[in-house]
Formats: structure tokens, sequence, C-alpha cells
């Protein structure tokens, strides 16, 4: 049950979404996300990974507020129901489906329902929350075992043998264990371990808003009270823990503690976004438009069937490419679809979303702008060339003009469409009480949608900074009356990343 499906038949892929940092999503669930026609979700799935979802039909079935949207039965209903309809289901858990993400549940109830499905392990928050916190699970200084168990079960269920796991493992991490840590902590006392043993909790883990806090089993539900620590969290009891100092490794990344409002819809790759996050910044999104795909899609699709018949192949964007390969490969097909023409984009970026699909463009024009790939590719153009251009619907024309012009065979195909949306209102306020401390422009399209969702510029907060990603951009910010405070001198993602972790003072490595 692992092969793909055919195109047209149901299938569930049971989807670990890791512990909440995008970055950690494996590269087979990214795939699977980008292509899934419906996204069964749970509340642990992070934002920054819902958001490279493709789908359109999103159902979220975890627990808000003490409630449950769907109980579990409901849940393997829902999954065999819509694999009956002939869908691609990705069944989206957090950390690990079998990892007490009631995986092996759903998987059991699908194959007695005779329904194909393929299981996608993730990281799991039982190592990767420690880890990002600096506290190795094993190390052959101080613990060469470890244990992962949950602090809630059954009442029909034997309790956990706490006195066995103090004797046999040296490190013990316990995840859903934050409401119930003065419970944890007291069976392990009474299990034998003394006061004085290292424990630490690790709310949010690999998440911007991660908090650690540090003690031993006589102080650590004290602590924890103290700094409010909440769900989801991880507790970690072991000499591992006093190692942390040692490794510490996320405050010392150039942008740790910093906020960036990033002010484009990044699609399913988060170019900026990813880059921030690993530089240390806690990156908050607001795009002003949303990136979606077509309401009818019927040209995209005879577009992609026949476009190895085309001299060259043009994308406008990392979106075009995200989308056009999202037909590819819910047809089951794959970068060779591209084999016989050349390729060209539109900037770094749109090149770094080809290379993640094993493609090497063949042209990226010195400046990313239509004019200048226009320029570029008349110089290589044999004549009469075949060449499709895939771009936004509704987007510039002036490439497919300027080449059509020279006696060209061109198609501009629409491939995505950005809609208008709200900026939040907890962004909003955020700006203007001073609790953002850059705000990073991509274009000066970005820039006139921001400041007029905000009513002006005067509703940013003086502590707030403005990174431009070049001078045009910084010029538009500028007439609006916003303060510039870094301009890119390299006008790409990773150079305004760049920019704002040397404007932040911090080496950058």
């Amino acid at each position: 049950m692992t092969a793909d499906p055919a195109a047209g038949s149901g299938f569930v892929y049971l989807v670990g979404a890791g512990p909440g940092d995008p970055g950690l999503l494996t590269v087979r669930g990214a795939k699977i996300l980008r292509t899934a026609e419906v996204v069964v979700y749970d509340r642990l799935v992070s934002d920054d990974v819902l958001a490279m979802a493709t789908a359109r039909r999103r159902i979220y079935v975890g627990k808000s507020k003490g409630s449950q949207a769907l109980d579990q039965e409901e849940i393997n209903r829902l999954l065999v129901n819509l694999a009956s309809e002939g869908r691609r289901v990705c069944r989206l858990k957090g950390g690990d489906p079998f990892v007490f993400g009631r995986g092996g549940e759903e998987a059991a109830h699908l194959a007695g329902a005779g329904v194909d499905f393929e299981v996608v392990p993730g990281v799991t928050s039982a190592i990767a929350a420690p880890a990002y916190a600096g506290i190795p699970v094993t190390d052959r200084r101080a613990s060469a075992s470890f244990a992962c168990v949950t602090a809630h079960r059954r009442p029909s269920q034997p309790p956990i043998d706490w006195t066995s796991l103090a004797r046999s493992c040296d490190t013990i991490v316990v995840l859903m264990g934050a409401s119930r840590l003065d419970r944890v902590a007291g069976e392990l006392a009474e299990a034998g371990l003394e006061a004085s043993h290292p424990a630490a909790v690790v709310e949010s883990g690999t998440l911007p808003d991660q908090r650690v806090i540090r003690g031993t089993l006589a102080s650590i539900v004290r602590k924890a009270a103290e700094a409010g620590i909440g769900s989801p969290a991880v507790v970690v009891v072991g000499n591992v823990v006093n190692l942390a100092d040692s490794i510490d490794w996320i405050s010392r990344r150039p942008l740790h503690g910093v906020s960036v409002m990033v002010t484009r819809d990044e699609g399913s790759r988060g170019a900026l976004s990813s880059r921030l996050r690993s530089l240390g910044a806690h990156v908050l999104g607001t795009p002003t438009i949303r990136i979606l795909p077509l309401e009818d899609e019927s040209g995209l699709h005879n577009a992609v069937a026949g476009i190895g018949s085309h001299d060259w192949v043009v994308f406008a964007s990392a979106s075009a490419v995200v989308h056009v390969f999202g037909i590819i490969e819910r047809d089951g097909g794959d970068a060779r679809a591209l084999a016989p023409c050349r390729v060209a984009v539109m900037g770094r970026g749109t090149g770094a979303a080809l290379r993640e699909r094993g493609i090497l463009p063949d042209l990226i024009p010195e400046s990313y702008v239509s004019e200048s790939l226009a320029k570029a590719l008349l110089e290589k153009l044999e004549s009469g060339s075949r060449i499709v251009i895939f771009g936004a619907l509704g987007g510039r024309d002036l490439l497919a003009r300027e080449l059509g012009a020279a006696g060209h065979d061109v198609s501009l195909v629409s491939s995505y469409r950005n809609v208008p949306v709200a900026v939040d209102p907890k962004r909003v306020e955020a700006l203007k009480s001073g609790g953002v401390d850059w705000i990073a422009f991509t274009s000066s399209s970005s820039v006139t949608r921001l400041v007029k969702a905000l009513g002006g510029a005067g509703n940013i907060s003086a502590k707030t900074r403005v990174a431009c990603i070049g001078p045009t951009t910084a010029a538009t910010a500028e007439a609006l009356d916003l303060r510039v405070a870094a301009v890119s001198e390299d006008h790409t993602i990773e150079g305004l990343a760049r920019t704002i972790a040397q404007f932040s003072k911090r080496p950058v490595e």
C-alpha cells in the first residue's frame, strides 16, 4: 500500500506534520501536501505547515478549547468516505502519526475498509523539542537510553510503570504532560528518583514562541506554574538536561528573538520566511494577497499536457512552478516532463523552486524583471521558437509581447491567481504597539497594499524598522512616508534576509 495511486482513484496518506517548524516536514510529506485534493488536519499542525497545502478543501478535526471537532470513529468514517469519492486525501497529524497520534487506529480502519493508504512518518516532538532546547535525549556522557511515554492513559489501561522506567532508562520524555506535570514529577519521585534529578519542560517546541523551563523534580512544577507553561509541552527528565548550556544553538542564531513581518504570500515554498527562520527570526506572515489555484484549471491542464512540445518554458515566479508541478505530479509525472525543453526563470527564488524538483534553469536574467528576461531570451532564441510562459492570472504581458513582436510563437498561460485579503487584526495591533521589529517588503505593490490596509504609515510604531529588497521598493515606501532603515544591495530574497540580520547587528555565517 505504498505506491502512488492512479489518477482518479481514492487514496489516503497518513502524514506526520512534524513538531511545528515547517523546515522539519519531510520531503515526501511536503510533496503529498502540495498535491492532495483534501487535507484533514489536527490542532497541533502549525499554520506554516498547513500553508503548504494547495487543496481547496481543508477539514479540521482536532480539539479546540476542550472539545473535539470529530471523535475518532467519525474521523475514521470521514477518511473512508473521502477515499470512496476518489479523493487523494492527506491526513495530516502533528509529530509522527504512530507516536501517540492514533495513526495506528486510522490505518487499521482504512485497511479493514479496503482503502489504499500510505504512512509517511514525521519528526516527533519527543526528539525535536528537546533538540531545539539544546537537550540531546541520548549522550554517551549522560544517557545511553531513553523512553517516550504519554501522560494521558485510558481508564481501562494499566497505569504507567514509573518505577521500571526510573530504574531502566537514563532519559524519560513525557508527551502531553503539561497539565499533569505535578503528577508526573510526584510519581517519578515515588519511583526512586532523587529530588535533585534534572528536569525540563519545553513549551511549543521548534516554534518561534518556544519556551524552556529547567529545574529539578523538586522545583520544576513550581517553575512551570510561575512561567504559565501550557500545552503543547514536552517534559524531559534526566541528566541530559544539564547539557543544555553547552549545546544551546537556538540563541546563537543572528536573528534570535527578532520578529520580522513578511508581507508576501509565499505559497508552499516560503523562501523568505524559511531563510529568516533559519537565521532565528520569529516570522509573522502578513500577506495582503493570497495566491490560490485557478477557479478553472482546464487551460492550465492543456498547457501542461503539451509542455514538451515547446522549445522554451518560462516560469515568471516560484508560485508558477508550484502550480504547474502540482498538475504534473497529480497526473503521475515528474521533472522529465520538461526534458525536451530549455527553461528560463524570473529570479533565483524561482530557480530554487525548480531545483527542488530536479531541474536546473538554463537562463536566469541579471535583473529580475520582464524587460531583462526578454532581452536575455532574445539573445538565445532561434528563429520562430515556440515558448510557453507560466505566470499569474492578470499578470504583466510585456515578456509575451516582446517575444511575439520578434516573431516567436508565444503562449502566455495563467497558472494561479492573486486574491486580495484583509490584514489580520492581530498583525495590525502588533504594528501599532511596536510588537514587530522589522517589516520586510519584496515589492512596491506589497508596500502600497499594507499601508492602505493600515490606513496610513502613521499607524506603524516608530519602533518598527522597514527593510526593502531594492531601491524601487524603497522609493515607494518613502513616498508613502515610511522610514526605510535598510535596503538590500543584492536584490534577492537571500540578500534581503541577510541585510535584516546585518542591520540587527548580529553576524551571519
